[in-house]
């Protein structure tokens, strides 16, 4: 485990061959400490965890979309479990926090912040990125100048956006290269491939500022979870180093 910073010098945008022209692409001016994460940095009972919590939603899944491709289930459960094992590898770079992932109910696990005594629910998700880690963080869209990344909050139970599903007090995003190994268990165990925790928001915020967006599921690896999302622009996020200085001290 280990964390770097990034600025948008680490994005360099390809020219596409078969446009007649090409409109270099916008970047984000900020940067971003992110903290890079592999299965080998897992304790022997932080992996045990990541094995019950796998198991656990394979299962779930198999009840829910009974339906649904071996593959597919078997990417959602990786990253699901992965995206709360990783969360607890942040006690080890914060001094003042404690990580618990617990079984809430028979369908969830939940994330638990303590800090400094007070405890706090998180939401956290792993999404794959198909044109690398510096389009994410770095990447603008030229015809409306705002970013193509968002980090999400909470789910919306319709896509009218009305009500809220469960909500949580911080959300933290984490992402992953897409390359030719699509199997998560030769990509990120026998390959040791790393997931990168960008950093995350409070709940609070995206109940002020944040926009519904939809997405659809389309079973394959680049495809959002289905349903409607609070989300914000990814250049709004808190990074590794922004989570210590504004929520933790």
């Amino acid at each position: 485990m280990k964390a770097y910073r990034l600025d948008n010098r680490y994005f360099k945008p390809k020219l596409n061959p078969n446009k007649e022209y090409f409109r270099p692409l916008k970047k984000i001016e900020r940067e971003y400490t992110i903290l890079e994460v592999h299965y080998s940095d897992f304790s022997e009972k932080e992996k045990n965890l990541f094995n019950i919590i796998y198991n656990y939603n394979i299962d779930y899944l198999e009840k829910l979309a009974p339906s649904q491709p071996e593959d597919i289930k078997n990417l959602n459960s990786f990253r699901y479990a992965f995206s709360r094992v990783a969360m607890l590898k942040l006690q080890e770079y914060y001094n003042n926090i404690t990580v618990a992932v617990e079984n809430g109910d028979e369908s969830y696990f939940d994330i638990k912040i303590n800090i400094n005594g007070d405890e706090y629910s998180v939401g956290s998700y792993m999404l794959p990125v198909k044109n690398g880690l510096g389009f994410a963080l770095f990447a603008l869209d030229n015809r409306i100048e705002t970013p193509y990344f968002h980090i999400r909050g909470a789910k919306y139970t319709t896509e009218k956006a009305e009500e809220l599903e469960i909500e949580k007090d911080f959300y933290f995003m984490m992402l992953y290269d897409i390359n030719e190994i699509s199997d998560p268990q030769e990509k990120f165990i026998d390959n040791d491939e790393p997931v990168y925790i960008i950093g995350g928001l409070p709940g609070s915020l995206f109940n002020e500022h944040s926009y519904p967006t939809t997405y659809e599921n389309k079973f394959d690896e680049d495809a959002a979870w289905e349903g409607t999302y609070q989300t914000l622009p990814i250049d709004w996020i808190f990074d590794i180093d922004e989570i210590e200085e504004k929520i933790l001290n």
